[in-house]
């Protein structure tokens, strides 16, 4: 998955001239590039691909369901990116903290005769993730305590025909 000719032999028709997709070794221009961060991370590569600028065509706006498909690959790309990142950076990441857990966890296995894989720690800050879950609940509760229980539950409803709606949108927009 690090190959720059990722993107083009996947993609053709949104890279037609063959342009190189991200890499790991892909860096920063020396007036963005700082001591510690010299390389372009891959959600600053995608952001930029993605992003809309005046006067600029893009064909990727204009690939309709194949452009949500590319949206869902680049996505996936660097979800794998950032857990092959804390699955190689565990020590970084502060995880013997856990040391009780895993040593729960091998008890466990050794007692069932089963046998269990690798283990990662997930950080709180990855989305979806237990830790950050907990951290949402967390936060949650400490408002209801604050503010008490709610008592409106408000939903908005939107027409995509309004015209103020419309006016708002980007010409490869529907």
């Amino acid at each position: 998955m690090l190959s720059k000719h990722l993107d083009p032999m996947t993609f053709p028709l949104f890279f037609p001239n063959g342009d190189f997709g991200w890499t790991t070794d892909l860096s920063h221009n020396m007036d963005h590039a700082t001591e510690k961060r010299n390389k372009v991370t891959i959600l600053e590569f995608y952001s930029n691909k993605i992003g809309i600028r005046r006067n600029h065509f893009n064909p990727l706006f204009y690939g309709g369901k194949l452009f949500q498909q590319y949206l869902v690959y680049v996505y996936a790309r660097y979800e794998a990116n950032r857990m092959t990142y804390i699955r190689n950076n565990q020590k970084t990441l502060r995880v013997e903290s856990y040391k009780d857990l895993l040593d729960h966890v091998n008890n466990m296995s050794r007692d069932n005769n089963a046998r269990i894989g690798n283990i990662f720690i997930l950080p709180s800050s990855f989305v979806g993730g237990p830790h950050f879950m907990s951290k949402l609940y967390q936060d949650n509760m400490a408002m209801v305590r604050k503010f008490g229980r709610p008592d409106l539950f408000i939903t908005f409803t939107c027409n995509p025909k309004w015209e103020e709606i419309k006016s708002e949108l980007q010409s490869f927009q529907n």
